[in-house]
Order: structure tokens, then sequence, then C-alpha cells
């Protein structure tokens, strides 16, 4: 497996990797439902989509199962600590535990793109240089 833009990118574990453009704002016919769900992942929602309503109704599901709610529920405690104890150590924090639950990189730079009003590159980077830090 390997990535098709960057043939040099081994992936090696069998997966079918595929990468959004979650502010991505043109889209033909055809790519209707994937519109809808990145507008969903930027709390935009189409509530006129059986297919956003199934995602919603999953996610719904999932939250209320115990132990993801308890996971859930540490996430965001830990996100506004976070806030509170300075927005640097915040998005290290951020990184780190998203990095733990085997986040993408990709969807670590949309958190951080989101949560911190970063520019993609500059967020890019941060990731990048978190991922090349020794831990």
């Amino acid at each position: 497996m390997a990535c098709t833009r960057n043939y040099q990118l081994k992936l090696g574990d069998q997966r079918t990797v595929v990468i959004f453009k979650a502010l991505a704002k043109e889209f033909t016919n055809d790519e209707q439902p994937i519109k809808n769900f990145l507008a969903l992942m930027r709390n935009q929602v189409d509530n006129k989509s059986r297919f956003i309503t199934k995602i919603q109704d999953e996610i719904i599901k999932i939250k209320q199962e115990p132990e993801r709610r308890r996971g859930f529920m540490k996430f965001e405690l830990d996100l506004m600590d976070a806030r509170r104890e300075g927005r640097e150590e915040g998005k290290q924090r951020l990184v780190k535990f998203l990095s733990s639950q085997d986040t993408a990189p990709s969807e670590i730079v949309a958190a951080l793109v989101n949560v911190y009003q970063m520019s993609e590159k500059t967020a890019q980077e941060y990731v990048a240089g978190y991922m090349k830090a020794p831990k």
C-alpha cells in the first residue's frame, strides 16, 4: 500500500486511507454526501440529508455508551483544562491526546485549525514538529 500522490510513502498496513479537505467548497452532484459529511464535521449540519441523519443517530448511540461517554467527557475536560493552562500547552495536549488515540495526522491538523483557528499550513508544521520530537 502506498500513497497515490507520493509513491515513496509506503503505508503497508492493508488499510484504505481517504483524506478529505474539510473546508472544500466545490463538489459535483455525485459528491453531495461528502459535502454534507464535511459540513457536519464543521458543525454546519444539513438535517435534510438521510446520510447525515444516520451519522448523527450513530453519534448519539456512541455517546450514550458509558465507556465511550466517559472518554468524550474526559477529552472535553482535558480541552477545558488545556485552555486554562495556556494556548501553547493546550495545543501540545490536544496533539498528544489525539496521537495517543491513533488519530490520523490530517485529523489532528483539522482539530488544530478548528479549535485554535490556526492556518492549515501552521497546523501541519506544528503536527510535523510534534511527530518528529522524541516522546
